[in-house]
């Protein structure tokens, strides 16, 4: 696989990762167990300031080189395109959904479910959709010129959270993350 192709899979792998703490903590709401609203709420923000902001793009530029390059449609990958743009209004629409709860707007725990689920489901169908079926294609059908092309266009940047971790911005997530992994390495 080519190494953008290869950034793209790993930002899916730490997507993952985050979808279930995601999960985890819906359910907990869902529940009445105990829950992190911030922690949910720093998770939505890392997926509208990274994920929305720069895999999406860098996906948008490579999906469109391939298109070029074709003679006719190709529904996934157009499916695929639409769905960058759904899942920014839904990430976009439950931030302000956990963020109103934070201020002390009471919104029915089913409808706070139903966002956050609606949103784990096309996130985990999106990452299924582009890892079995578009990036083999992309691989096997972008030219050795196609890919120097988008070297060129893109512009690396690091991961604020698994990368260059933003305290600042992620505190909750990240703490989050580090107790996962010390409990996992225990």
């Amino acid at each position: 696989m080519h190494p953008l192709i290869q950034r793209l899979i790993l930002d899916h792998k730490r997507l993952l990762i985050l979808l279930k703490v995601l999960k985890q903590q819906l359910d907990d709401f869902q529940a009445g167990s105990e829950h992190d609203l911030d922690l949910a709420c720093e998770l939505i923000q890392y997926l509208q300031a990274y994920e929305n902001l720069v895999h999406h793009p860098v996906e948008e530029l490579i999906f469109s080189k391939f298109l070029a390059r074709l003679e006719t449609d190709h529904n996934a990958l157009q499916n695929a395109m639409q769905q960058h743009r759904l899942l920014t209004t839904m990430t976009h629409k439950f931030h302000n959904t956990l963020e109103s709860i934070i201020q002390g707007v009471v919104i029915p725990r089913a409808e706070v479910n139903t966002q956050g689920q609606n949103l784990l489901k096309n996130l985990f169908e999106h990452v299924q959709l582009e890892e079995l079926q578009i990036f083999p294609e992309l691989n096997s059908g972008l030219t050795h010129a196609d890919w120097l092309y988008l070297e060129d266009q893109v512009t690396i940047t690091k991961d604020p959270l698994f990368e260059h971790p933003d305290s600042n911005r992620f505190r909750n997530l990240l703490n989050h993350l580090t107790t996962i992994a010390t409990n996992h390495n225990s």
